[in-house]
């Protein structure tokens, strides 16, 4: 019965993303441009929280995102994650952007003192 709720919480979870997510954009890009604020900034901050999301979705690491978690399971030695590592750092044009990732967002955690 319990894994049945959490499928129905993560459908219903994409069932909101879906519906709320482009509104949201527009709305926000919107009132950026008329404030005169930075989109550049926004768009950024909107790619972390996807990236986080993902690292829970995929990995089931709620601190780290998919590039950071990527990097540590490669340089852990799990040799399917090596090429995962590679293309996301191919597409970032960064060729340590997943490690870079990793080892900002881990002193981050030791910051806020959560490991």
């Amino acid at each position: 019965m319990k894994i049945l709720q959490n499928i129905l919480f993560v459908v219903l979870a994409i069932c909101i993303l879906i519906v709320l997510f482009l509104p949201v954009i527009i709305w926000n890009t919107i009132m950026k441009i008329i404030r005169h604020e930075d989109l550049a900034e926004y768009y950024k901050n909107v790619a972390i929280g996807f990236d986080q999301a993902g690292g829970s979705i995929l990995y089931n690491q709620e601190k780290f995102t998919i590039s950071s978690w990527t990097w540590y399971l490669c340089d852990k030695g799990h040799k399917e994650n090596c090429l995962f590592m590679h293309i996301i750092n191919m597409l970032m044009g960064n060729e340590t952007h997943c490690e870079d990732s990793f080892k900002n967002e881990m002193h981050e955690i030791q910051e806020d003192g959560e490991i």
